[in-house]
């Protein structure tokens, strides 16, 4: 299925880009009657996560939460949770409300400034979205994925040009993966052409990013997309355009051969 706009392509990503991340709930020290019910629901929220039902992690987390008093290291991972949950469901408030929470309890935590910025994105609030974003790629210069969401808020906004440079720098950053049968062929294919498109050689990127939309069952590779756009548009067009000049700022070096 592919995606239209930038917004959409965060909408239809984001369950895989979400699905990695799996914070669990600490458990609530059990002194009395009120402690053990809390205890016994943060262990729900907790099993929960590791499911593939949103709803449920909803409802257990909010559950959870519903018990006074809870420490910052219990609460923030609850609300993370939730938050996530909420993404998977396109509950873009709720779930920018729930990452607000957690930062409140741990302050300067990248992957909450990351899941806000997504949510935000959703919302189509793309300014806030940016900044969170950049607060995240500070915090952890790092993750790549980090810039390939700050890429999507750029591109939702209409900015192609800075999310160009923050798709180069996420593959810059990450490697293919491996599948059953080893390296992710349309990822390696996405690589040459990226490679092929940095040095000016279009014909080449054009194939190369073809061969990764339509040869590896990668048909929702919007990425694989954008980049054979690219490559034909400036096949047609003046060296000097803002596409062009982003991809030109980018330092290729040894990248992106060595994986």
């Amino acid at each position: 299925m592919r995606r239209g706009s930038g917004a959409a392509a965060l909408a239809l990503g984001l369950v895989v880009a979400l699905s990695s991340i799996r914070l669990a709930c600490a458990d609530a020290p059990p002194s009395s009657d009120g402690q053990d019910a809390a205890a016994a629901d943060l262990q729900r929220c907790k099993d929960a996560t590791n499911g593939p039902d949103s709803g449920a992690v909803v409802d257990l987390c909010s559950l959870a939460l519903t018990h006074g008093r809870l420490p910052a290291d219990v609460a923030a991972p609850l609300y993370l949770n939730r938050g996530t949950a909420y993404l998977a469901q396109r509950d873009f408030r709720s779930a920018a409300a729930d990452f607000t929470e957690a930062l409140a309890l741990r302050p300067g935590t990248a992957t909450l400034y990351a899941l806000r910025g997504r949510a935000e994105t959703g919302l189509g609030d793309f300014a806030a979205a940016v900044d969170d974003l950049s607060e995240a790629v500070r915090i952890a210069p790092d993750r790549g994925e980090y810039f390939d969401a700050r890429g999507d808020a750029h591109v939702a906004a209409g900015d192609s040009a800075a999310g160009l440079a923050d798709y180069v720098q996420a593959l810059r950053l990450q490697p293919c993966p491996m599948d059953a049968f080893g390296l992710d062929a349309a990822c390696d294919h996405r690589r040459a052409g990226m490679a092929a498109y940095l040095e000016g050689a279009d014909a080449a990127a054009i194939a190369e990013f073809a061969q990764a939309w339509t040869g590896f069952g990668s048909a929702d590779d919007t990425r694989a997309l954008l980049w054979l756009t690219l490559a034909r548009q400036r096949s047609r067009q003046d060296a000097t355009t803002p596409l062009n000049d982003a991809a030109a700022a980018q330092d290729s070096g040894a990248w992106p051969y060595a994986l």
